[in-house]
């Protein structure tokens, strides 16, 4: 997000995104000709190119509703508005965020590489906020989604 929102503030996101949506095999590659001197976009490029690779793997594949919300921004960049990407980026980084803490959940060594030993229940119960409280933890770190703050505070003991 921070390369996409630097070419947008430089007014080359249109130039960038028209790029990335011309046929790859036709045209060679027009993204990286039109930025080869930006090693940042260069590496943005080559970064979409590789989703882009992997959804012609998982083709046949059925994704699930999660998996699809999570990838599609990155592999159907070309062609959209900025805000647009954005958008989808956050929502699929909410969602990755959400089955991450889901599956921390259902196996609690996953939590930092580490086994983490299971707490009695009475010792992980604490208050979960409610309100303004949550609003505000839900807009600092999970971008006003409150439920996901909430998936993550009951993972971490909150009822």
């Amino acid at each position: 997000m921070p390369v996409l929102k630097r070419l947008q503030d430089e007014g080359k996101y249109e130039k960038f995104t028209n790029a990335l949506g011309f046929d790859q095999y036709i045209m060679g590659n027009p993204a990286e000709q039109a930025f080869a001197n930006d090693v940042e976009v260069l590496n943005l490029i080559r970064t979409l190119a590789k989703f882009r690779s992997q959804e012609f793997l998982t083709a046949g594949a059925s994704l699930t509703k999660n998996e699809d919300k999570i990838l599609k921004p990155l592999y159907q960049a070309g062609f959209r508005p900025y805000l647009a990407v954005e958008n989808a980026m956050k929502e699929g980084l909410s969602e990755l965020r959400s089955e991450q803490l889901k599956s921390e959940r259902l196996y609690p060594g996953l939590r930092g590489g580490e086994n983490v030993p299971l707490q009695a229940p009475q010792a992980q119960t604490k208050p979960m906020p409610t309100g303004e409280k949550l609003k505000t933890y839900a807009d600092k770190h999970f971008n006003g989604n409150e439920q996901a703050a909430k998936d993550f505070l009951t993972g971490e003991g909150y009822r």
